[in-house]
Parts: C-alpha cells; structure tokens; sequence
C-alpha cells in the first residue's frame, strides 16, 4: 500500500501500489525543480502497521464474541445453568478485557505483549 503525498498541500491519496510512470501531476514540480508529490510507502509506517494490526486482532475477538451470543441467550431462556454460563461469561469478560487493551495501544510493541 502507498501513498501519494502533495508537499504543497497535505493532500493525500492512496493506491495499492506505486505507478510505474509518473504521468500527470503526480510528476509535477515547484517553481525550484522539487517535486510536489512524494510516495511513501504505508507498509514501513509504524501507525498503519499498528492500524492494521489492532483491526486484525479486534476482529478475531468479536469473532469470538459473536460465537459465545447463542450459550448468553440459552442461559437467558433457562436452557443452560449460571454454573453452566459462569465459564462463557468469564471468558466473555475477559476477552471485552482484551478488546479494550488492544484498542488502548499505542505501540506495536504494546499490541504484541497482548496474547489472545
């Protein structure tokens, strides 16, 4: 993943990858020669890895969560026991724990200390 950032402006754009030609504006220049445009590539930014690194593992919580709804609603219907729903409500607690440190993160280091 790139992106194309004007020095001038701030404006940025993203692509999947970088063109090979630089045609249009993206080959612009400044009165001086310096180009306008610069490509940054997103895959060594430390807040994007970290952005795409959260969202993985905030998905694979809610995947979790969403599997356990059926046991929270059995117990709500009478269908299970509390002794039998106290494992599922410690593990649901634990891993809404777990959501809100991943959320928290600052860091990759942060993120990976976190063990699901």
């Amino acid at each position: 993943m790139y992106k194309l950032v004007n020095k001038s402006t701030g404006e940025i754009a993203t692509y999947s990858s970088e063109p090979i030609a630089f045609g249009g504006p993206w080959g612009a220049s400044d009165v001086d020669g310096n180009p306008l445009y610069e490509w940054v590539d997103l895959s060594s930014d430390e807040k994007y890895l970290l952005e795409q690194e959260k969202r993985i593992k905030k998905s694979l919580i809610l995947s979790e969560l969403s599997s356990l709804d059926y046991k929270c609603l059995k117990f709500v219907d009478g269908e299970i026991t509390a002794e039998e729903y106290e494992p599922i409500k410690g593990r649901r607690m634990s891993l809404r724990g777990l959501y809100n440190l991943v959320d928290a993160a600052e860091t990759l280091a942060d993120l990976e200390a976190i063990l699901l």
